[in-house]
């Protein structure tokens, strides 16, 4: 089979998406996955490229939208090829508005299949499984228990109006330890103000550098209240030997071991939170990251692989029914390009597909 990738921007076209040797791109291993995943599907016989690689769209069996584009979708529907259309972006709802239940029935108008990371929403018929991938480097340092700091936070400044957003909490406990504890934590990223928030250390480049001079970090999703969404926040803290408090997926437990992290909602106060992270010992300190390493070097970090990936686009293509069709293409509305508001000149393109459908 043939499947071609919508990219989530331009960049990453021309195969680009895959070039691990591309540091501009591969910035912190970010695409060894998706080249892990295109390997995958090389070893069983098939062919994976970014659209682009395509002359003739009609050879394509699955289109793979990691990004809403409404030009290729415009493309495809031109060609009477939406029923070979994956929805694959992962984005959580304070981002993206759409990856949820109720913005799900707007995208089932268009896309005969979704895959997501949400548990509660797969039903293997239109909407199925997949993990955020996530490339596993042991970036530990051996930095004595006595020579880290106590608690430290990586994290841009965001907002969102969704109801399960967790950007307000992690400024909450930003603030509290500010002013309960500031010379016991520093926080960095991007966004911050340093006259509101005296703790702030600026931007930084290396995640795991700044993490080994700390025996904690705070580690939210950028939303809670959901099941099956695992990022980056908590995977960064146990490959680079920290230990990370963590609020986001209510069965974090399905997918990394509990002794790995402090469970951020067993806690009835940030004063209970800081009194223990304060008075722990450092053997009990030894303790959660001797379980991050037997995890880290476990079969369990093969669920976030590419080659794992891989396979649940697999899982679309032999379990996806045929009896779903795709309502018709007018239906769109200038609402759902909010979808693609990152990028004007894809709104732009938008607006002048839905003018002439009109028509």
């Amino acid at each position: 089979m043939n499947f071609a990738i919508i990219p989530w921007d331009e960049n990453g076209l021309g195969d680009r998406m895959f070039d691990i040797k591309d540091k501009t791109l591969n910035v912190d291993h970010r695409l060894e996955q998706y080249y892990y995943m295109k390997k995958e599907f090389e070893l069983k016989g098939d062919i994976l490229h970014t659209i682009d690689f395509y002359v003739d769209l009609k050879q394509v069996d699955y289109f793979l939208f990691f990004e809403l584009d409404i030009y290729w979708l415009k493309n495809l529907v031109d060609l009477h090829l939406e029923e070979r259309m994956v929805y694959c972006n992962a984005e959580p709802p304070t981002v993206n508005k759409y990856n949820c239940k109720e913005g799900f029935k707007k995208l089932q108008k268009y896309f005969p299949y979704i895959m997501t990371w949400n548990d509660e929403l797969v039903d293997e018929i239109t909407v199925f499984k997949r993990n955020i991938p996530y490339y596993f480097e042991d970036k530990r340092e051996n930095t004595p228990f006595e020579n880290r700091k106590l608690l430290t936070c990586i994290s841009g400044n965001k907002k969102s109006n969704h109801s399960n957003e967790l950007y307000t909490e992690r400024e909450r406990v930003i603030t509290f330890f500010e002013k309960n504890h500031p010379d016991k934590f520093d926080f960095y990223g991007g966004g911050w103000n340093k006259e509101k928030h005296p703790c702030y250390g600026g931007k930084i480049e290396d995640k795991s550098q700044i993490y080994h001079k700390y025996k904690f970090a705070i580690a939210f999703e950028n939303m809670g209240n959901v099941k099956g969404y695992i990022s980056e926040k908590i995977l960064d803290c146990l490959t680079s030997g920290i230990v990370p408090i963590y609020e986001g997926a209510e069965n974090i437990k399905k997918y990394i071991p509990e002794k790995c992290y402090i469970s951020y909602c067993e806690f009835s106060s940030l004063n209970e939170l800081a009194n223990y992270l304060i008075t722990m010992s450092e053997k009990e300190f030894n303790q959660y990251l001797e379980a991050a390493d037997c995890f880290i070097h476990s079969e369990q970090i093969d669920l976030f692989s590419g080659q794992v990936y891989a396979r649940y686009i697999y899982n679309v293509t032999v379990h996806a029914t045929k009896t779903f069709r795709v309502s018709k293409i007018n239906k769109l509305s200038l609402d759902f390009l909010v979808c693609v508001k990152n990028s004007k000149n894809k709104i732009k393109k938008g607006i002048h597909f839905l003018e002439n459908m009109r028509k």
